[in-house]
């Protein structure tokens, strides 16, 4: 309810659809294995749902909401299968927090749907590995298929995924090897026609994928990390905020539920917050010094999507101390006051969508005439 709410606030706002979200109409004109820069699957939605919805930008602002909702939903499921309820219910109230989440909900791109199919992805993980559901397993490989079907960079969280099973020592029972080779397999067979059709040379994803390497070595390594560390405070700033209150006023407070935190004996969080948020962050930071990389903002969406999780299980011990009501309500007051941020004049200047410098916008449309004049001749466009 509260990412429709974002999404429904900025569909208002805005006289301009955001450049990711203009491709999608440029894209969406045929079934295709692949589209330039990215596999198929988030075009493939957008046509799925015009079998129903007009072609509109309501129905992209609609997406958005859907797939970022599920994306919430299926994070804290996960949250709920390694983590006391109280804490479950933290980690999704931080993560509503996360301006990804909540105030640039609204921009539907690979990224969007991304993030739906890796928590899909962690979700079904966790259950298959705790419980030995075979059927997890599978879906565990149908969503991780699904997310490799929508930006080749699902594979870094895919490997956190995996560098928890392994640390965690899920992997430890021969069932449990059986149902990762399962997933495998599964996952295997849903990506391989996108991942075939960028192979045979049918779309540019893959360059796409490796254009940013060299791209940011003129800037300096300490330039590149300091904008990349500043545009995620701001992104998780909400988050802060409303962990310090929690903090503060855990103060001093008689100690919790003693099996929360990674002290815990029947939660081993450690292992997860490795995959979900270090994994991912070690390949951010290598590709900017090592690579030569401009950190773009959009890389924090992916790196940081489980930032929340993280937090809950470094400082769960504390919040544990408080009860639910006082957490909901602190939650509740700053999404509140950010969305009437947002809502007012000076946020609408910032959260419209403005001009991309760089973007090749002339371009595309010389190539556009060109083609027109070439396929229709003497026809002016």
């Amino acid at each position: 309810m509260i990412v429709g709410a974002w999404v429904a606030l900025s569909a208002h706002l805005h006289t301009a659809l955001h450049h990711d979200m203009a491709e999608q109409f440029v894209w969406a004109h045929a079934w295709q294995l692949g589209y330039p820069k990215h596999p198929p699957l988030p075009t493939w939605l957008f046509l799925l749902a015009q079998t129903f919805l007009p072609a509109k930008p309501a129905t992209l602002y609609g997406l958005s909401a859907v797939c970022i909702g599920l994306a919430g939903v299926f994070t804290y499921l996960a949250a709920r299968e390694l983590m006391p309820a109280t804490l479950a219910l933290c980690v999704a109230g931080l993560w509503g927090l996360q301006q990804p989440f909540g105030w640039r909900a609204w921009i539907y791109n690979h990224n969007t749907v991304l993030v739906m199919t890796v928590a899909m992805a962690v979700y079904f993980a966790v259950r298959a590995a705790r419980r030995q559901e075979p059927w997890s397993w599978a879906a565990a490989g149908l969503a991780a298929g699904l997310a490799m079907s929508t930006k080749l960079q699902a594979v870094v969280p895919l490997v956190g995924i995996l560098w928890a099973l392994w640390r965690s020592g899920d992997l430890a029972s021969l069932a449990a090897r059986k149902g990762l080779a399962v997933a495998i397999v599964v996952s295997a067979l849903v990506c391989a026609p996108p991942l075939w059709w960028m192979a045979t040379g049918h779309t540019n994803a893959l360059a796409y994928a490796t254009h940013q390497l060299g791209s940011g070595a003129v800037d300096g390594d300490s330039v590149r990390m300091g904008q990349f560390v500043v545009s995620e405070l701001r992104m998780l700033a909400p988050v802060l905020v409303v962990l310090m209150i929690w903090v503060v006023r855990a103060y001093g407070r008689p100690a919790g539920d003693e099996r929360v935190g990674m002290r815990g004996p029947d939660v081993a969080l450690q292992p997860w917050v490795e995959g979900l948020l270090l994994v991912p962050l070690a390949f951010v930071l290598a590709m900017g010094v090592f690579g030569g990389s401009k950190l773009h903002a959009q890389w924090g969406v992916q790196t940081f999507q489980f930032a929340s999780f993280a937090l809950v299980a470094w400082f769960g011990v504390h919040v544990s101390k408080l009860p639910l009501r006082s957490l909901v309500l602190t939650v509740a007051v700053v999404q509140a006051v950010f969305f009437l941020v947002a809502a007012s004049p000076a946020g609408k200047r910032l959260h419209a969508p403005g001009a991309v410098q760089g973007y090749p916008g002339h371009e595309l449309a010389q190539r556009v005439v060109a083609d027109w004049e070439k396929a229709v001749p003497g026809c002016a466009l």
